[in-house]
C-alpha cells in the first residue's frame, strides 16, 4: 500500500486550523476586555493617535480617529480605567469620544453652531511647499499639471466639511482653506503635526519572483493575516509585514536559491516626496513616507509587476514602520487562479534626522 501525502492540501489545512486558533483566542480576549481595564501610561510630547492606539491596546479595545484628528499631548495615568484615561487625553486636544459598534471613535462631537459656521483662513507653512502639499490633498490647477511631479495621496487627512481641497496661495507660502470653523480649525492642527524640517530618506529595494522553497527560509506565517496596511491584485493573497529586514534583504540582493531578481537598487529623497525607480520593463515602483514622531515612517507604496505576460499590483496604504524596520509585501496566487505563484516587495528605509 503506498502513501501520497498532498502537501499543498496539508499546508492549506494547517493554515485554516491557525487561522481558527487564532480567532478563538481573539474572540477569548475580547471578551475579557472593556473600556474599564486599567492602564497605566508615561507619554510626555508625543502624538495624540499614538497614546489612544496605546491605551487601547492595554484595554484590548479598538480605537480609530475621525478624519483631521491629530495632535500633541502628554499624559500619565497610573491604573486609571480605560474610558477616563482616554476622556483625559483626548480633551487635552480638543477632541471627545464616543462607542460606535463596540469602537472607540475620537473626534469632536456636540459642537455648537458656531462650529458649523462657514469660515476661511490661510495656513502659513515654514518648511512644506504650498503647491505639493494641496496637490496630496487633491487639489489640481494648471500649474500643478504641468508640473508633472506625482504626489502621495493624503486625502484620507482631511477631516469633513470642508468646502473643497485646500488650495495654496499665491505666494505659495501658505495653504487657503475654507469651510466649517470645527473643519479649518482641524486643518490647522494637522499642518501643525506635518509642517517640520525636511528630513532625508533612502530607501533600498528588492522586487524578485520567489519560489515557495524559499518563502518558507522567511518563516513568515500566512496564518498571521494580512494587515490592512498591504493589498495585492484581484484573486491573490497581501501578506504586509515589518521586521528587523537587513539580513533579509542582503540575501534577497545576493540572489538566493529559490529567488529571481526583478528589480534592485536605492531611491533617495525627502518625506512626502515621491520616488519612483528607474523606469523597467517589468517592474514600476513608487515610494513616499511621512516621518511620525520618534523617527517611525509612515509608508506609501505601489508597484506594477509584469511576469510572463501578467501584471500584478501590489500596495502599501499608509503602514506605520517602527524606527529602523523594514516592508515586506508578498503577493501569492489564489488556487486555481493564474499567474505567478509568489512575488515579493521589499523595502528597507533609512532615516536621516534634520540637523
Amino acid at each position: 500500500m503506498h502513501l501520497t501525502i498532498d502537501l499543498h492540501r496539508a499546508r492549506v489545512a494547517a493554515t485554516r486550523l491557525a487561522l481558527l486558533v487564532g480567532a478563538l483566542l481573539y474572540l477569548g480576549s475580547a471578551a475579557l476586555a472593556d473600556g474599564h481595564t486599567k492602564c497605566t501610561l508615561d507619554a510626555q510630547g508625543q502624538s495624540l493617535r499614538d497614546v489612544v492606539t496605546a491605551l487601547a491596546k492595554q484595554a484590548g479595545v479598538m480605537a480609530r480617529f475621525q478624519p483631521g484628528v491629530g495632535g500633541v499631548v502628554s499624559a500619565r495615568v497610573n491604573g486609571t480605567p480605560f474610558e477616563d484615561a482616554l476622556t483625559s487625553v483626548a480633551a487635552a486636544a480638543g477632541y471627545g469620544w464616543r462607542l460606535e459598534n463596540g469602537v472607540y471613535v475620537i473626534g469632536r462631537f456636540g459642537h455648537s453652531a458656531a462650529d458649523a459656521t462657514p469660515t476661511s483662513a490661510t495656513l502659513p507653512l515654514k518648511h512644506l511647499e504650498a503647491r505639493a502639499l494641496a496637490q496630496s490633498f487633491g487639489y489640481l490647477d494648471l500649474g500643478v499639471v504641468a508640473d508633472g511631479r506625482s504626489a502621495a495621496d493624503l486625502r484620507w487627512l482631511l477631516p469633513e466639511g470642508l468646502s473643497g481641497p485646500p488650495r495654496p496661495s499665491a505666494d505659495g507660502k501658505a495653504l487657503e482653506v475654507s469651510g466649517t470653523a470645527s473643519a479649518v480649525a482641524d486643518v490647522r492642527q494637522l499642518l501643525v503635526d506635518l509642517d517640520h524640517a525636511p528630513t532625508g530618506l533612502t530607501f533600498r529595494y528588492v522586487v524578485a519572483r520567489a519560489q515557495p522553497t524559499f518563502l518558507d527560509t522567511l518563516k513568515v506565517a500566512w496564518a498571521q493575516g494580512v494587515m490592512n496596511a498591504g493589498r495585492t491584485g484581484e484573486g491573490r493573497d497581501a501578506l504586509y509585514t515589518s521586521g528587523d529586514f537587513e539580513a533579509m534583504l542582503q540575501r534577497c540582493e545576493a540572489g538566493a536559491d529559490g529567488l529571481t531578481v526583478l528589480a534592485k537598487g536605492r531611491l533617495s529623497g525627502a518625506d512626502l516626496a515621491v520616488m519612483s525607480a528607474p523606469a523597467d520593463a517589468s517592474v514600476k515602483l513608487s515610494v513616499a513616507a511621512r516621518v511620525e514622531p520618534a523617527l517611525a515612517l509612515r509608508l506609501w507604496l505601489k508597484a506594477a509587476i509584469t511576469v510572463d505576460g501578467a501584471t500584478v499590483d501590489v500596495a502599501a496604504d499608509g503602514g506605520l514602520l517602527p524606527p529602523d524596520e523594514g516592508c515586506l509585501i508578498i503577493s501569492r496566487a489564489k488556487a486555481g487562479v493564474a499567474g505567478p505563484e509568489a512575488l515579493l516587495v521589499l523595502v528597507m528605509p533609512t532615516v536621516a534626522p534634520p540637523e
